[in-house]
Formats: C-alpha cells, sequence, structure tokens
C-alpha cells in the first residue's frame, strides 16, 4: 500500500553507522533513457533457472528451503506506537523492555494463526528482536533497500547484508517498495501539481539502482534470493507513473517493472475480494517466482462511515485464501506465498498521530470493502495489539488445523 513517502526521503540516520558514500542522482544513469517498447512488452522470457544456495534454492517458480517448497504465509509488519511517527516509533527500532514484551506477544500470535514470514519497512537488527524472531520461527523479507536515501550509503547496505544474512530469520533480501510508483520514494504519483523536488529519480535511473544494489548484495551474499516489489496498477497508471521524468512531455512512460536482474517479484494488490485481471498479467510477462508484497482489507467502511471489522475478516480470508490458491508449490501456480497488510494500526499517516483518522483515497478499485485506501485502519490488530475480527478469518486459511 501506498506509504507516506516524504518519511522516506530523509532516512540516513537509520542506517548503520559508517563512512557515508553520498551519490548524485545523475551518478545512477547520465540520461535517463526513453521507453521505447509498448505496454507490457517489456520484459524478457528469460527463465528462473534451479540454483542452490545453501538452505535456500529457487527451482522455476518454487522457493525451497531445506529442500522443501516453502509456503509464505505472511504479514506487513510495522508497528509504530501510538502518537509517534514513523521511523523513530517502531518498537523494534530501539526497543524497550515494554517494547519486546509486546513483539514477543506479536510473534506468538502470529505462530498461533500459522504466520511463518514477516516483510518490514525497514531492517530489523536489534539483536534481542532478532533473537525473538528464531524463537517464533519467522522467516523475513528484508528491505534491503527501501529508498533512495538508503542508496546514498552503499557501505550501510553492505554492513546489514553481513549483519542479516547469518541471521536463521532472513529469507529474501528486497529492494524498492512500490518502486515503479514511488520512484523509490523520490517521485510522489498523488501529489498533482506540487513540488516533487530535484532529485526524482527517471524509471531508467531506479533500474540502474536495482541493478547496482542486486549486485552489491550478491557480492556479499549467496544464499538468499534477491527481489524488487512493485505495486500491480492498471496498464494506464503504470504509463502515468514514468512520465515525470520523459524526454519530451505528453510521451507515454512505459518501462521494464521486472528487471532481469533479481530473482523474484513481490506485487502488491488490491483489488477488492480478489487479485483482478492486473495481478494475471504478470504472469505472461515473466516465469520468475512472484510472492504478494501487499494485500488486505480495511477497518473502516467507507460506505457507511463506520468501523467494520466483519467486513474487514471477510476481505482478509479472501486474501489469504487467493494466496493459497496460487501456490507454486502446490501446482503451476506462479505464487510463492504473500503477505497480508497490515498487522497492527499505523495511526502517524495520515493526521495527528494520537487521532485515529478516517479519510481515505477512494478508486475505482482498492481494499475491500469501500475500495478506499484508509490508511490508519489496515490493522488486523488494534494499535494497542488487539485482535480483530481479521485475526482468526487469517488463521482459518493458513492455521485451519492447530496442532
Amino acid at each position: 500500500m501506498y506509504r507516506v513517502y516524504n518519511f522516506f526521503r530523509n532516512m540516513k540516520k537509520y542506517l548503520i553507522p559508517t563512512t557515508v558514500a553520498i551519490l548524485t542522482v545523475s551518478s545512477l544513469s547520465l540520461q535517463a533513457k526513453p521507453a521505447t517498447v509498448k505496454p507490457l512488452d517489456v520484459v524478457s522470457s528469460k527463465s528462473a533457472s534451479t540454483f542452490f544456495t545453501g538452505n535456500i534454492q529457487l527451482s522455476g517458480r518454487q522457493l525451497l528451503v531445506d529442500g522443501v517448497p516453502f509456503v509464505m504465509k505472511g504479514v506487513c509488519y510495522s508497528p509504530v506506537k501510538k502518537g509517534m511517527m514513523f521511523p523513530d516509533g517502531l518498537i523494534t527500532l530501539n526497543p524497550t523492555p515494554d517494547d519486546l514484551v509486546t513483539v514477543e506477544k506479536d510473534f506468538q500470535l502470529m505462530q498461533q494463526a500459522g504466520i511463518n514470514t514477516i516483510r518490514t519497512y525497514l531492517p530489523i537488527t536489534n539483536a534481542a528482536v532478532l533473537a525473538l524472531l528464531t524463537k517464533y520461527n519467522l522467516r523475513t523479507i528484508v528491505p534491503i533497500c527501501p529508498g533512495y536515501d538508503f542508496y546514498q550509503n552503499l557501505d550501510a547496505i553492505a554492513q546489514n547484508v553481513e549483519l542479516l544474512k547469518n541471521e536463521p530469520s532472513t529469507l529474501i533480501w528486497e529492494i524498492g517498495n512500490e518502486w515503479n510508483l514511488n520512484h523509490f520514494y523520490t517521485y510522489n504519483p498523488r501529489a498533482s501539481g506540487e513540488d516533487q523536488g530535484t532529485s526524482d529519480l527517471s524509471a531508467q535511473q531506479c533500474l540502474d539502482l536495482i541493478q547496482t544494489v542486486a549486485n552489491l548484495v550478491r557480492g556479499h551474499d549467496g544464499a538468499h534470493p534477491v527481489s524488487c516489489d512493485i505495486s500491480c496498477p492498471s496498464p494506464s497508471l503504470i504509463v502515468s507513473s514514468a512520465q515525470p521524468n520523459n524526454s519530451s512531455q505528453g510521451e507515454s512512460g512505459v518501462y521494464q517493472v521486472i528487471p532481469d536482474c533479481v530473482d523474484m517479484i513481490g506485487v502488491n494488490v488490491y483489488h477488492g475480494l480478489d487479485f483482478g485481471s492486473g495481478f494475471k498479467m504478470w504472469n505472461q510477462l515473466t516465469d520468475k517466482p512472484f510472492y504478494i508484497g501487499e494485500t488486505g482489507a480495511v477497518a473502516w467502511n467507507a460506505n457507511i462511515n463506520a468501523e467494520d471489522d466483519d467486513s474487514q475478516a471477510l476481505g482478509d480470508r479472501c486474501a489469504a485464501m487467493n494466496i493459497m490458491n496460487n501456490l507454486s508449490a502446490n501446482s503451476s501456480n506462479i505464487l510463492v506465498g504473500g503477505c497480508l497488510f497490515e498487522w497492527c494500526d499505523e495511526w502517524w499517516k495520515s493526521g495527528f498521530p494520537l487521532d485515529h483518522d478516517t479519510t481515505g483515497l477512494t478508486l475505482p478499485t482498492g481494499p475491500y470493502p469501500g475500495n478506499c485506501y484508509i490508511n490508519e485502519w489496515f490493522g488486523i490488530l488494534d494499535i494497542d495489539h488487539n485482535p480483530r475480527a481479521a485475526y482468526d478469518a487469517i488463521k482459518s486459511v493458513f492455521n485451519p488445523t492447530p496442532q
């Protein structure tokens, strides 16, 4: 789901302290290369061959862990305290003893629900939290370069890889979050007419960034696949998202959203009670493994302007079922699995962080029940980490017969 991009534009203080190698936008690519391809005709047919990487390997569209197809049953995890902002308020960043109690409670609930993977928006590097991930057998999609400010310190990225590559919880490295829409948080596609700044990355520069980071990660770790995360919009939105950096005004800005340099693709999908035709088209673009980076429902129903936990539970249950019904582990389907968005409410996103804001952006297609992105109401748990009905709904799919 579209993250509030301004908070990712100045993240240097959350990188491992090291000698900072500041890179200018122009160092990514001297010239933004204009697109010359037609919509969707943008990806090579290169196959994802089997390769061995210790305990983890890719075979076709399967992710094997210890030789067994891994089914990713995940949630997005960005627990920010009430009244605080991202990222300072993350309880996983510099946790207090009370924070660690909350984190452990969360991980216990995840394990009981059959959840085996978390997807975060900053790398988890705290030793106590990493130990809890191992204790509860949780794997992590590690956001090794979520935004452009991370790219400005390649040494810190390398240090994070070295720090986390031997952690049992590390599953895959992920570059970007919906990068085809936000251009690594240098471009806000929904701020029409606003000043986007002077450091906006072009589509080609984004691809160059992904290539550089993927090569860097592989230079330090050959044991885990590298992925990038994209949004799954309509073809028209793919075009418009690249337009701000075109060389000629009005030219279609179609570009390659599935780079050959990554091993897997995460896709964020919000389309009511199913994945829609937008999801199906990715099957035609590449034979790399896919996972759902984000999908889910909101607990505030814009249709009735009221909290509606039952509708959210239905939406999240359908999302979990859509993931489980498209698994590559069971057939020739394309999904390794996926992540439900979001573990707990995020009050910081839309207004004053002590208020639970109910405003949002309504689109023709979007999250159930009202196609409205009400950012502060996606929580499977509320802000105090109490489960909503959606928790049991997801549990009924991910862990129907608890041991």
